[in-house]
């Protein structure tokens, strides 16, 4: 009896086109990826300027989103006198960028409820006084009424019912 040898030129792995496809995998990876980042940022983030006028008792923020032709958009929360003594507000213009990386955002007034900066702008919505101010790309949404973006838009909201919130001292 004869023990037949395996055929071991069968079984040799032709380690030239598996290295060859996984080389080009992964450059093409590599440039897709670089691709979708940049497409990522090339928008550039919303600029939102926030400012108060306690004489007049008024806050107002300013929107910008220069790559997307939206020229500086008001919008004035209008108080009953005295009534915003009592709340922290900025004595001079604070400009915040909604960029991508960044994790925290510290608004000089208002909450930021929602913000995805998948692709900037993206969106972003702040509650201010009340009121729920969306960015978008394609409108602005003032308390879910659509605003399309027109140049140097001028918007003035009456809050004579807003309260601020009175922290409660631990007892």
């Amino acid at each position: 009896m004869s023990t037949q040898q395996p055929n071991t030129a069968s079984y040799d792995l032709h380690w030239k086109p598996v290295l060859g496809v996984f080389v080009l995998t992964l450059v093409l990876y590599l440039i897709g990826f670089n691709w979708i980042e940049g497409k990522r940022e090339d928008k550039g983030p919303w600029q939102i300027i926030f400012e108060a006028d306690l004489a007049l008792s008024k806050a107002s923020i300013i929107i910008e989103q220069p790559e997307l032709n939206i020229s500086p958009t008001q919008l004035s929360f209008l108080f009953p006198a005295d009534q915003l003594q009592s709340v922290d507000l900025p004595e001079k213009p604070e400009t915040i960028l909604f960029a991508l990386n960044q994790q925290e955002f510290d608004l000089p007034f208002g909450e930021l409820t929602f913000r995805d900066p998948t692709f900037l702008p993206g969106v972003v919505t702040i509650e201010l006084f009340g009121n729920v101010v969306e960015c978008l790309p394609r409108v602005l949404i003032l308390n879910k009424e659509e605003i399309s973006w027109n140049s140097k838009t001028n918007i003035t909201i009456e809050c004579p019912d807003w309260e601020p919130e009175i922290e409660k001292e631990a007892e």
